[in-house]
Parts: C-alpha cells; structure tokens; sequence
C-alpha cells in the first residue's frame, strides 16, 4: 500500500485527506520532541516507522529538509 492509498483510506479529516496528508514545511520546534528526534534522524525522501500515540497512528513522510541559517544583527 502506497502512503497516497493510507492517506486515501485512513484520514478522516476531509481537506488533509484531500491534500494527501500534507502538512506543508514544519519547524522543528513545532513538533513533539519524540517526532522531532524521528524526522531530523532521517535522510529523505524516507517514511518513518508509524508512530503510536494516545489519539491513532501517526504516518510521517519525510520529503526533505530544509536548512537555514539565520542571522541577526544589532
């Protein structure tokens, strides 16, 4: 099964389904930290191991990542 098929199948939230599960460019920050870890370890394109939580199943296609460096000046 394909992650387009489990997305197809498995999402209830109509509009995420319709987006094929895509939740478009997360910052590190706003993940859970056991997710973050996950992601970050990983070289994409690459599908993680599912990931049980209290509400379902999480499914997580890592399609890239994206570094930045920042700079500020004072």
């Amino acid at each position: 099964m394909s992650f387009n098929d489990v997305t197809d199948k498995y999402i209830e939230d109509k509009e995420l389904r319709r987006q094929g599960g895509y939740l478009g460019v997360q910052r590190r920050q706003d993940l859970k930290p056991e997710i973050s870890a996950a992601v970050f370890a990983t070289k994409p394109p690459q599908l993680l191991k599912p990931i049980v939580k209290a509400k379902g199943i999480s499914l997580i296609l890592v399609e890239e990542i994206i570094q930045r460096n920042w700079m500020i000046s004072t």
